[in-house]
């Protein structure tokens, strides 16, 4: 009878652990979330660029365009 108590006991350690990992993980998850809607939604990401071409003469030093197969 005393090695059910000592079982249960054990047991009862194991899942105490269990539930600090799984509230933890849910914890990382959210604040994930939460940042990357924040980090994505702020349009940081997109910006936008302007190319101004002021010549219109391009040289192609190379092999003239021209594709070699081989």
């Amino acid at each position: 009878m005393e090695d059910c108590k000592v079982c249960k006991q054990l047991i009862k350690e194991k899942h105490r652990r269990e539930i600090w990992w799984k509230v933890f993980c849910i914890i990382f998850c959210a604040l994930s979330i939460i940042l990357g809607i924040l980090y994505f939604g702020g349009g940081y990401v997109k910006e936008e660029s302007q190319i101004e071409i002021w010549d219109n003469n391009f040289t192609n030093s190379g092999d003239n365009g021209s594709i070699i197969i081989g």
